[in-house]
């Protein structure tokens, strides 16, 4: 069995590459994946933080339930820059 030589093996190891790291990419952030858009959730509450980063913003609220128990919810949001360019701002 002959192996193959090092100038050979380059272009197999840069395109094994290259499919794995476009099969990651294509499945990043779905949507669909996590949530039903046909079920939307209202909640409301005080905001107690807002972490204002990429990749994504996350802001959290204390929300009362139907038992009257503070319960303290994540929400993640788009990216900084997309929300600025919708009129957001982290004020």
């Amino acid at each position: 069995m002959r192996m193959l030589s090092t100038p050979k093996k380059i272009p197999i190891v840069v395109a094994v590459f290259f499919a794995i790291a476009g099969t990651s990419i294509l499945g990043h952030h779905s949507f669909s994946a996590e949530f039903d858009a046909n079920k939307p959730v209202k909640i409301t509450g005080t905001v107690t933080k807002i972490e204002w980063m990429n990749p994504h913003v996350w802001f959290y609220m204390d929300v009362k339930d139907d038992a009257g128990n503070v319960n303290n919810w994540g929400v993640d949001m788009g990216s900084p820059n997309g929300l600025m360019r919708t009129g957001c701002t982290r004020h």
